[in-house]
């Protein structure tokens, strides 16, 4: 989308995040072809760049997209189709249920605060000396 960048989820907390969730992926598969991280991706980054994916028990999976239209075009395109060749049966793909969109925004967050070396906020870097509070008078040193 053009013009809206919304960085930051703060101002609306309730704010959806770009994540699918997909089921019945393996309808009527053989066994021994189970669906692979690496085939969901193939076949769902055709929409837009994938972020994360979280698999679930057997069947389903969460789709975390960089954005909403990626998620959409999935939806549309995919929900009812089967997986692939090998998959009989159609698949439910919906947005995901906000549920754990607190969980999932806290690790968000610790994944943006990350500086560059190491674990970002959460390590101050050791005080130069002269910054150092200085004790009061008498106070032993």
């Amino acid at each position: 989308g053009q013009g809206r960048i919304t960085t930051m989820s703060d101002e609306d907390p309730n704010k959806q995040i770009p994540r699918i969730f997909v089921g019945g992926m393996a309808h009527g598969r053989d066994p021994q072809k189970p669906v692979t991280e690496e085939m969901i991706r193939m076949v769902f980054s055709k929409f837009g760049e994938i972020v994360g994916i979280k698999t679930g028990m057997k069947d389903f999976v969460f789709i975390d997209y960089k954005d909403h239209e990626s998620c959409q075009q999935a939806i549309e395109t995919m929900h009812q189709k089967p997986f692939d060749e090998d998959s009989s049966g159609p698949m439910k793909v919906q947005y995901a249920e906000p549920r754990r969109e607190r969980r999932a925004d806290a690790r968000r967050f610790e994944r943006r605060s990350r500086s560059p070396g190491g674990r970002g906020n959460f390590v101050r870097r050791p005080t130069p000396p002269m910054e150092r509070p200085r004790m009061p008078e008498g106070f032993p040193q």
